[in-house]
């Protein structure tokens, strides 16, 4: 009997001498501040025009047989009650999938076009972006503008609240989070609004204008571990043949409970913005979050010797970007170990490798 349990112990212990330590699921995470806006409150519509607010964008539909023309100089976006006309956007690329018309203003021509409707299935026009006032520095101690407003002041009392749920016992650095908080707002306590003034027309040439209006705020403010899933390559194998091979669409997940239950992926109402702080200044970063694939380095290598070096300046365009959805994992979600990532296009979902080290990539 001695024997079998002196055997059965070096067993147990040769075992976990040598086993090593089991793979586990590893998550690359970034903080990231996460706004929504009011699901009541992004849709304007009457008998000729539909204005919605989705994708970090703003979209029009005509709902007529005739062109509809915006007045780019009379049309305004309002961000926490500050006003400025809607800019220049001939340069922006759009999909047969985004727009049913490309949105074009010049200095000779200072209208977007609405093509007319000619089928239900017609897809609307993009007409700007909402969230490029979002990104940048903040500060503490002072704003781009000179001066707090009261949005201002309520968003960083949101974020210090926020920052102070979200912190975990096991967070070693002041500037790095694991766990999730969210505050609700009604449109008086919000810390973002947005408002469009548009001014539409039949005729680009009249002097009257139809001015209509649309506001909504930010409903719910998250913040939050995130990662993107981007999606898997198609190999070659599955590239044969004419048929259809649709890539999936990359996810962004985030370790939060969804503030509402029916969230559209098709139409999101979610920005999500890359956080980085830096508690003794005072500050932050918010940037964008886009699933992106990092371009490969012989790509871009043989992309500045054709082209004598300008493809420098925009290595972006060796990357690829995909459409993504948004997805709330929980709060209480098993992302396995988490360790802080150094950038965006770092973070992700992967199997831990035996006796990984618990050091943060910083």
């Amino acid at each position: 009997m001695k024997k079998i349990l002196l055997l059965a112990i070096c067993c147990l212990f040769f075992g976990q001498a040598f086993g090593g330590k089991k793979s586990k699921e590893e998550t690359k995470y970034r903080n990231a501040l996460i706004f929504m806006y009011s699901n009541a409150n992004s849709v304007y519509e009457d008998d000729n025009i539909r204005l919605e607010i989705y994708d970090e964008s703003l979209w029009a539909s005509n709902k007529t047989t005739k062109t509809i023309f915006i007045a780019v100089d009379q049309s305004f976006l309002i961000h926490n009650g500050s006003a400025r006309p809607l800019w220049d956007n001939s340069k922006k690329e759009q999909g047969d999938k985004k727009a049913s018309k490309k949105a074009v203003a010049t200095e000779e021509n200072l209208t977007i076009t609405i093509a007319p409707k000619i089928s239900e299935n017609q897809s609307p026009t993009w007409i700007c972006d909402v969230s490029t006032a979002l990104y940048g520095p903040y500060s503490t101690s002072e704003t781009p503008t000179g001066s707090f407003t009261e949005y201002d002041k309520r968003l960083f009392s949101a974020i210090e609240t926020l920052t102070t749920e979200a912190k975990r016992k096991e967070d070693k650095k002041q500037d790095v989070f694991t766990g999730s908080s969210a505050i609700h707002f009604t449109e008086d306590e919000s810390v973002v609004n947005l408002g469009f003034s548009i001014a539409y027309s039949f005729n680009k040439k009249t002097d009257e204008w139809n001015n209509i209006q649309l506001t909504t705020w930010i409903s719910d403010l998250i913040f939050a571990p995130i990662y993107n899933e981007l999606p898997q390559k198609i190999s070659e194998k599955e590239q044969k043949g004419f048929g259809v091979k649709e890539t999936p669409y990359a996810v962004t997940h985030i370790k939060a409970d969804a503030p509402y239950k029916e969230i559209n992926n098709e139409k999101s109402l979610t920005i999500v913005c890359d956080w980085k702080g830096d508690f003794d200044k005072g500050t932050f970063v918010l940037g964008n979050t886009r699933a992106v694939k990092a371009g490969s380095k012989t790509a871009k290598f043989f992309g500045a010797l054709f082209t004598m070096g300008i493809s420098l300046a925009s290595p972006e365009l060796f990357d690829t970007y995909y459409k993504r959805i948004i997805q709330f994992d929980g709060s209480d979600a098993d992302w396995g170990k988490l360790k802080y990532a150094n950038n965006m296009s770092s973070a992700s979902k992967e199997r831990g490798k035996k006796g990984s080290s618990d050091e943060d990539d910083e």
